[in-house]
């Protein structure tokens, strides 16, 4: 039984995806009887029941052909024939393998297996069952094929290995591919190889079948088997295309056609069942025959009023039609009055499927990267995932309401609650990939948006209800995000307790200023449990899309905050067309480009003069009075850290610190606090900020360091901290515990020394801080 076992791996591992789901009979009687074989003993003659296996495979075939993808199985066919296993090496090898395993003066016992021809043969005839060759299953009944495998059974050293234990491990391969398959991926452009191989190699390893044990005990490696799979599929590069266009024609025969809901409603979802599979979108299109009753809205059967329609639904995959129904439908109003029920939320999920397919090409490049190249790939496999899941979202475009000048919207309970389960169960699957790579995936957060679209009112508002926000909190959410007009506000879960309501307005009435606008001005605006909220312990983002005519200077833009009619400057940071900014309150704000002018910066302007107009700007700096920027002056420890924690938006209205110097009501106590939580910045005792200090150049460096590996996740690359600042002659005297941040941002180019020498100790200066923060908000890895 090992090698039709050995070989089953290449029929029922390469044919399960096809011939199995296709219906090859897999059941103790069923597929012995399919095979040639009694379940007691090998049999020399078929069943009468073959004649329907065989059957079965002419109509997977016919049906290929219906829907014009007989080409692509004939092409394999073809190249199966052409294969050589004889001169095969990988092949040939197991052969001399096996045949080395035959006890000397016993060889006359195994004449059958030995015999090349049929050996080979084997191999063919089971590769050629998963192209739906019917004409097979009549050669395998061959005496010649039978006592071959009987013949490897005992070679194999297990007694009493009867036909069950073949069924068995046939059910085990079977368990494990559809443990392990996603079939909307399968449908699309997968790895058919390297599928087959992991179930075979997963099944064998296992151990836990007598034919397993055989296959072990002869110590015929997966690597082996991995070998001839690569091998043989590898001279049939239309295999996979074959393979996958007979799987279609697998759903065609075989597939169900469901609604969910069910029942005369008006809006229900139409979808395929196979194999205990749901198939539905975005795998499959639907198209329905013209009716004047029925129409299909993005994947949905959609009723006009009341009545019954009798229409052909179509499913279709890559254009073409690969299942079709007649189906008669009703619709009847469920109460006395009719009221057109809300349309349901569209759900709109990324590919996934591709999302994994990137990280296992990364995962192919850390074989052998170096630990900088490494860390680079799994940076990289990480921001893939967040991307793709910031993706997702409930379009809500399509269930506004105008109540007066806004659009208003509250999201299908239902809706909801499946796209929090569909991410959850994305972000599951993602983050084991990204463990098994070797990325720690703690990072990932779960966003729960929805986009209300374009709308032509001036606000857009939606209302989430508890129930919807303790489920996302359940599920690991972090956020919520609400769209409208390009528009966003991003709030975390967390403090959001009740039903809660948010509204993004357009403000005509703008504020007194001369700064060039480049935006809408938006009012953002929250209310929980009915109740108004503006200050946040945690800070929420607010992103504003912005439009740059030619001559505004792009570093110059900030986000400002309207207050009685002025312009309050909080800076914030581009991506792509918006302005991105951290906020701990709620208001108008507005982009504009702030060009600030100083009239005592000409001695320093060739080398800070560029850093001190974009942090003045963005606000994270000011002048000691009007026009008066004082680049000479010294920098305090307080000061340095509002400048720092304002230019790198991480302002946390929620972190705290023990300081005895730093009183809560000072103005600086929420930046040193915000920084302490981050790990920015330490005391220069246990409980001594010293914040009126002047700050040290050491210090200074120190604290951007910290900040990169917070906002950058900056890693202290530096393996020759001594050669890094042998530049300095007077490294000696920088403090042992700053010592590392210096070398970092030496080498990374941070900071610089002047006349040999880095001046730890040294006051610095207000120009330099300027400098040094507009190097880290340019700062690339």
């Amino acid at each position: 039984m090992k090698l039709r076992r050995k070989l089953a791996v290449s029929t029922l591992a390469a044919s399960l995806v096809a011939g199995t789901f296709a219906g090859i009979p897999l059941s103790n009687k069923g597929l012995a009887e399919a095979m040639g074989f009694s379940s007691v003993a090998y049999a020399a003659t078929l069943p009468s029941t073959t004649a329907a296996f065989q059957q079965k495979l002419r109509d997977l075939y016919e049906k290929a052909e219906e829907l014009g993808y007989i080409t692509q199985v004939d092409l394999a066919r073809s190249q199966l024939t052409a294969v050589n296993f004889t001169s095969d090496a990988a092949v040939t090898e197991l052969y001399n393998y096996v045949k080395s395993q035959v006890p000397a003066g016993h060889e006359n016992e195994y004449t059958h297996l030995l015999d090349r021809d049929t050996f080979d043969g084997l191999f063919r005839l089971g590769i050629g069952l998963s192209l739906a060759m019917d004409n097979n299953v009549d050669i395998l009944k061959q005496s010649m094929y039978v006592k071959a495998v009987n013949e490897f059974g005992k070679l194999g050293g297990v007694q009493d290995v009867q036909f069950e234990d073949f069924v068995e491990f046939a059910n085990a391969i079977e368990a494990d591919l559809k443990s392990h398959i996603d079939l909307t991926v399968l449908l699309k452009d997968a790895e058919y190889k390297q599928l087959l191989k992991d179930s075979l190699n997963r099944v064998l390893t296992a151990d836990s079948t007598k034919f397993a044990k055989a296959y072990n005990n002869l110590a015929i490696t997966n690597k082996r088997v991995n070998n001839i799979v690569d091998s043989i599929v590898g001279k049939m590069p239309g295999y996979k295309d074959g393979l996958k266009s007979l799987l279609i024609a697998a759903v065609s025969l075989e597939a169900k056609l469901e609604f969910d809901p069910t029942g005369d409603v008006r809006v229900r979802t139409p979808f395929l069942t196979f194999s205990g599979l749901r198939i539905g979108s975005p795998i499959l299109s639907w198209t329905v025959s013209p009716n004047n009753l029925i129409t299909i809205d993005n994947g949905q059967l959609v009723f006009s009023g009341e009545g019954t329609a009798t229409v052909t639904l179509k499913a279709n995959f890559n254009n073409q039609s690969v299942y079709s129904q007649q189906v008669t439908l009703t619709y009847r109003v469920p109460a006395s009055t009719y009221s057109p029920p809300p349309v349901i939320d569209q759900m709109v999920l990324p590919d996934f499927g591709e999302t994994m397919k990137a990280l296992e090409e990364i995962a192919k490049k850390l074989v052998g990267a170096s630990d900088t190249e490494r860390a680079r790939l799994l940076e990289e496999a990480l921001k893939i995932v967040q991307q793709a899941l910031n993706k997702a979202e409930l379009d809500l475009s399509k269930s506004l309401r105008i109540e007066g000048d806004k659009a208003v919207a509250q999201p299908n309970q239902d809706s909801a609650k499946r796209l929090i389960a569909e991410l959850k169960k994305a972000a599951d699957q993602l983050k084991a990939k990204l463990k098994d790579m070797g990325a720690n995936p703690a990072g990932i957060s779960l966003p729960l948006k929805l986009d209300l679209g374009q709308t032509s009112s001036s606000a857009g508002e939606v209302t989430i209800t508890k129930d919807i926000l303790v489920e996302a909190q359940n599920a690991g959410f972090a956020s919520v995000t609400v769209v409208v007009n390009g528009a966003s506000m991003i709030i975390p879960i967390s403090q959001l307790s009740a039903d809660t309501t948010i509204s993004l307005r357009k403000v005509t009435t703008s504020p007194i200023t001369d700064k060039t606008k480049v935006s809408d001005i938006i009012d953002f605006n929250l209310s929980v449990g009915g109740q108004a909220v503006t200050n946040f312990k945690q800070p929420i983002q607010i992103r504003i899309p912005v439009q740059t005519p030619a001559g505004v200077d792009k570093e110059l833009l900030t986000t400002a905050k309207i207050v009685d009619g002025k312009l309050v400057f909080v800076g914030g940071h581009l991506e792509g067309n918006e302005m991105v900014e951290s906020r701990d309150t709620l208001s108008p704000y507005v982009v504009v480009e702030n060009k600030v002018t100083f009239k005592d910066t000409a001695s320093v302007q060739a080398w800070a003069g560029r850093s001190i107009q974009v942090l003045a700007a963005k606000g994270a700096i000011v002048g000691k009075s009007e026009g008066v920027f004082a680049p000479n002056d010294n920098v305090t420890r307080a000061e340095f850290v509002k400048m720092l924690i304002s230019a790198l938006d991480l302002e946390d209205g929620s972190a705290t610190e023990n300081f005895t110097d730093v009183n809560d009501t000072d103005w600086f106590a929420p930046y040193v606090a915000a920084a302490v939580k981050l790990g920015i910045v330490h005391g220069r005792s246990a409980d001594q900020f010293v914040p009126q200090a002047s700050i040290t150049r050491a210090e200074m460096t120190a604290m951007i360091v910290h900040a990169l590996e917070v906002t950058q996740n900056l890693k202290n690359d530096v393996t020759d901290m001594n050669a890094v600042l042998k530049v300095f002659s007077d490294a000696s005297k920088i403090n042992s515990t700053l010592k590392a941040s210096v070398a970092l941002a030496a080498s990374k180019g941070l900071v610089v020394g002047y006349a040999g020498k880095f001046d730890p100790n040294g006051k610095a200066t207000r120009a330099q801080a300027a400098v040094v923060l507009y190097k880290i908000l340019n700062f690339k890895k």
